[in-house]
């Protein structure tokens, strides 16, 4: 099945004009996968001198068994457990300790994890320009099969160009067996796709931005089979776990696909990284990614009801007499209370992002020839709040800010300063180009539940 997966990520003469090749030998989850790791390894033959890289939980999860398995085989298996934070953050720190782990001549590294282990592993395989095998442990993220690495630098969270791993294996055992939580958070990567797509084809409408429907169909198929699986009146905790795992793989094969995360994220994705950083400053809790973006999925799915539940001619007396007028030194007074240290990037990030005349006349040009169809798009695309909570309840991803530990003020703070975080065109660069993101900010915020 995930075999297909890839037939479908390697496609010529595809309906957007490009050529999709994903550099991938095998992605291979099953039952028991990790007892054939070693014919795996000889069948791609990379080398006998390797380095599994884990933390503490993942090597109880897996890593010792991967230790095992390999120590008869290879002629030299280093294993570095990063130790520490918990949770683990993937900053310079963390890069290091797996730097000064290695042992010289290493052929390939082995990462035993999944977000953030899968990250560093990623990067240091990437700068070393040696190849990586990707061992999950969770079906937490969609980070698999991608080709970039996010990190924290200097306190702000990056995406760095880095390399595909050469093989992904997902032992359903293990991943069944993950932490509740960690499943409950794949989902919630997985779910924020929705959102992603949409941003993506505002992008494409205003911007002339490329976009490619099939990587977005790949996507949507594999979020709605994982949906399927969730909804049955007895969820099989194996099936399931492996249908949120294809879903994920699925989504970072097309990140791959195109060279860029646009089929995957979207204003969710940016809101989970402003809260992200807030938790590194120690000022939020630190949830994992999938389980904010969630919560940013759910943020935004009400904003964009809210927006294009309104007729034309009510946004344009919105936009004519904003109930909320921005202005500017109150938003740069926002920025840097928001950001700290890192507010001089953000603020210049949204000086130069600022609209002229010209260009806030053409998007509302736009918006006024095209309101009925974005109206329709979203309409048949996007639960409504209340259907998405209904799924959200059910995967067990958190989308209640209050319950998560977030004031209503940082809340306000993310929708309205997180996408400086990434000049990904989304809704909230729409909204704040024709005067309306604080307005729309403060609508949603009344409707979020505690």
């Amino acid at each position: 099945m995930l075999t297909s997966l890839l037939k479908k990520a390697n496609k010529n003469n595809c309906i957007c004009g490009r050529d999709h090749k994903v550099d991938i030998k095998d992605v291979i989850i099953a039952k028991g996968a990790l007892d054939n790791i070693g014919d795996i390894i000889r069948q791609v033959s990379l080398g006998a001198k390797t380095a599994i890289i884990c933390d503490t939980n993942t090597y109880e999860a897996a890593g010792h068994r991967v230790e095992s398995l390999l120590s008869g085989l290879l002629d030299k298996v280093t294993t570095c457990i990063i130790t520490g934070e918990d949770p683990l953050v993937p900053d310079e720190r963390a890069l290091g300790k797996v730097l000064l782990a290695l042992e010289p001549g290493t052929d390939y590294l082995i990462s035993v994890g999944s977000g953030t282990i899968t990250d560093i592993t990623r990067y240091v395989s990437h700068k070393l320009s040696i190849p990586f095998i990707c061992v999950a442990t969770a079906p937490s993220m969609d980070g698999y099969a991608s080709s970039v690495s996010p990190l924290i630098v200097d306190g702000i969270k990056t995406t760095l160009s880095a390399g595909l791993p050469t093989v992904i294996i997902g032992d359903t055992d293990v991943l069944s067996n993950a932490p509740e939580h960690m499943k409950a958070a794949g989902f919630g990567d997985l779910v924020g796709k929705i959102i992603a797509r949409l941003d993506w084809r505002l992008a494409n409408m205003i911007n002339g931005e490329y976009i490619c429907e099939y990587t977005i169909e790949l996507v949507r198929d594999s979020l709605s089979k994982c949906i399927h699986a969730l909804q049955q009146d007895t969820p099989d905790d194996s099936r399931l776990a492996s249908a949120i795992m294809e879903g994920l793989v699925m989504s970072g094969l097309a990140i791959s696909m195109i060279g860029k995360s646009r089929a995957a994220s979207g204003a969710e994705h940016h809101i989970s990284h402003f809260l992200e950083m807030k938790a590194i400053a120690g000022k939020a809790p630190n949830h994992l990614h999938g389980e904010k973006v969630s919560l940013g999925t759910y943020i935004m799915c009400i904003l964009y009801h809210k927006v294009f539940s309104n007729d034309f001619a009510a946004i344009k007396k919105l936009i004519s007499t904003p109930p909320r007028i921005q202005v500017p030194e109150e938003r740069v007074t926002r920025l840097t209370k928001a950001f700290g240290k890192t507010a001089p990037a953000m603020i210049e990030r949204w000086r130069s992002n600022l609209p002229d005349e010209k260009r806030k006349r053409y998007v509302v040009e736009f918006l006024a020839s095209n309101w009925e169809k974005l109206q329709g798009m979203v309409k048949e695309e996007l639960p409504k709040p209340a259907e998405l909570a209904s799924i959200l309840d059910k995967a067990k991803a958190p989308y209640r800010f209050k319950e998560m530990g977030y004031d209503l003020s940082m809340i306000e703070d993310a929708i309205i300063c997180s996408k400086e975080i990434s000049q990904k065109y989304s809704l909230l660069y729409v909204l704040d180009e024709i005067g309306l993101l604080e307005h729309f900010a403060y609508e949603t915020l009344g409707d979020l539940p505690r």
